[in-house]
């Protein structure tokens, strides 16, 4: 079984697209684990299923080596609220954790994302979202360089940051500002 996953990310400014990046992301040692139980029983008598989670959730940070504008990501508000390093890659399967998540709203750092349309024909599940105005960017965070992203599990908890993702990827800079939504596709395709 070959597993493609693509990611597509727009910027949009009143509907007019500012900035677009497609790319790959990896799947974890934590997500190969995760579909890796989700096919299995632990029991057949009784049956009993190893795995009831789903995907539910995805979170963005301001880390990884694809950080460029580092004179707002390692400046304040940023590096006293997100603090961290820059040198995540996306080809490490053994990340663990964003490494500088931001929250999407006041508390909240997972936004919940829509039910998958699934397309048994082309065999993917394909998540789409779109974070609104003030989504990442508020309060003082007026541009928030996002530079990476990660897919989490229903039983994430949504208030802190260090929940441990199944999928990553780190991209190139994307500023989010409040004059900008931010539309997503991660369709995951086996």
């Amino acid at each position: 079984m070959t597993l493609k996953d693509n990611i597509t990310l727009t910027l949009r400014e009143r509907g007019k697209i500012k900035q677009r990046w497609e790319g790959q992301n990896i799947w974890l040692d934590t997500g190969r684990t995760f579909l890796t139980e989700l096919l299995s029983y632990s029991s057949f008598s009784p049956l009993t299923t190893i795995e009831d989670r789903r995907v539910r959730y995805i979170g963005f940070g301001i880390g990884s080596k694809n950080q460029t504008q580092l004179a707002i990501a390692d400046n304040p508000p940023m590096s006293v609220d997100y603090p961290g390093t820059n040198i995540q890659t996306d080809m490490q399967p053994t990340v663990v954790a964003l490494e500088r998540p931001v929250r999407v709203s006041g508390g909240v750092y997972l936004y919940e994302l829509p039910v998958p349309v699934v397309n048994s024909g082309n065999f993917s599940a394909k998540f789409s979202f779109t974070l609104g105005l003030t989504d990442v960017s508020y309060g003082g965070y007026l541009a928030v360089p996002l530079s990476e992203v990660a897919m989490y599990l229903s039983g994430a908890t949504v208030s802190v940051g260090n929940n441990v993702p199944v999928a990553y990827e780190a991209f190139e800079t994307i500023t989010k500002t409040q004059d900008y939504t931010l539309d997503g596709v991660w369709d995951v395709r086996f």
